[in-house]
């Protein structure tokens, strides 16, 4: 199960208000990169969460979309580490690489490498909320235990009518 260019988000789960927002989050980009983004730097671009679609608002570059994930590449993560190592075993994934994240928690296995462990949790989830009588919103996501703190990455979240 790779996790490579699914954005990782700090909590158990999605949910259907604003108590997700600006929670710290990663991902591992095709070249081999872990870029790490924190509450506070997604609170000055007010990047609320990996599937909400903000009001639009200028970002970096002259963008003008609000859109995650692709409005992460538009600016600079918090912190960035280039993966040395990249395994998967059963349910898990880990990354190796010369210095550790604050933010993130990982062990050291070696003088000049630290071990980020990530092991997906159970199936997917899933949860309907019904905003009024004939408007509902779906939701599905996974959840991830990341250096032993929960995380979960957004599958799908569809509006209806």
């Amino acid at each position: 199960m790779s996790v490579r260019t699914r954005v990782l988000q700090s909590g158990t789960g999605y949910t259907h208000d604003a108590t997700n927002r600006y929670k710290p989050m990663f991902h591992i980009t095709l070249d081999g990169y872990l870029e790490y983004y924190n509450s506070a730097l997604l609170k000055k671009y007010q990047i609320y969460d990996p599937n909400e679609i903000n009001e639009l608002r200028d970002l970096p570059n002259g963008s003008n979309t609000a859109f995650t994930p692709y409005y992460l590449n538009l600016i600079k993560p918090t912190a960035s580490r280039k993966v040395s190592t990249y395994r998967i075993k059963g349910n898990s994934t880990y990354l190796y690489y010369s210095k550790p994240i604050y933010g993130l928690t990982e062990k050291k296995v070696s003088s000049h490498s630290y071990r980020l462990t990530i092991t997906k949790q159970g199936p997917t989830f899933s949860k309907t909320w019904h905003n009024t009588d004939e408007d509902f919103t779906v939701a599905q996501w996974d959840r991830y235990t990341v250096g032993g703190h929960n995380f979960y990455d957004i599958i799908s979240v569809e509006n209806g009518d």
